[in-house]
């Protein structure tokens, strides 16, 4: 649900170690509270789940504004997993709220195999504050590891974000449906569309800096 107790748990015990992202119900009236509460107990940035909805125009709404402000007040990121078809919504919300800073979690697993998958990235990589997610989705691929029909999109994300706008993960605990962990980690060397300098911005200098750990936190 929406109760991040244990997440902050962990980021009070390891606090150099883990970035905390949390979940704040967007439609409770009472969501820049929460959003202020869980950001006191360490979270750094709140993430909203749209891949079931068809229609995403409420983020829009003026009721959401108290919402996003608190974001930007507290510098926390806002990550969205979502669809190709929601790209002008969040394009526009970008503009919109340009002192946020928003991640593209997640595109869906058909964004790797329809066009509208690499327009929605450019349409998306349009707004600077915007920063785009590289996920070794294993299950998002038709093919065994090193999963090639994923590269496409994600070098459309390379050309139109830039290195300086892309982020790793293993998509963790998922990646356990098509390998290990390690490989997962290790996959963004499995992208030949980039050099050692990028993977190392990708993976390390990027996460470091958004996230503030671990030698910018106390």
């Amino acid at each position: 649900g929406w109760d991040n107790s244990y997440l902050c748990d962990v980021l009070q015990a390891h606090p150099t170690r883990f970035a905390g992202v949390c979940l704040v119900d967007p439609g409770d009236p009472r969501a820049p509270q929460e959003l202020a509460r869980w950001n006191r107990a360490g979270c750094q940035g709140l993430r909203i789940n749209l891949i079931a909805q068809r229609d995403v125009d409420w983020l829009l709404a003026a009721g959401m504004r108290p919402v996003w402000s608190q974001a930007i007040a507290l510098n926390m990121s806002l990550s969205l997993q979502m669809l190709p078809a929601h790209a002008a919504v969040v394009a526009e919300l970008a503009a919109g709220c340009a002192e946020l800073t928003i991640i593209i979690d997640y595109l869906g697993p058909d964004a790797f195999h329809v066009a509208a998958g690499r327009k929605a990235v450019r349409a998306l990589a349009r707004r600077p504050n915007t920063m785009y997610k590289v996920l070794a989705l294993g299950m998002d691929s038709h093919e065994p590891h090193p999963y090639r029909d994923l590269w496409p999109l994600y070098e459309t994300a390379a050309e139109a974000f830039g290195a300086e706008r892309l982020l790793f993960g293993t998509d963790f605990p998922h990646v356990y449906l098509t390998g290990s962990y390690g490989a997962g980690a290790a996959w963004l060397g499995e992208l030949p569309f980039l050099d050692d300098a990028e993977r190392q911005m990708i993976s390390d200098t990027n996460p470091r800096r958004l996230w503030r750990f671990p030698e910018e936190r106390g």
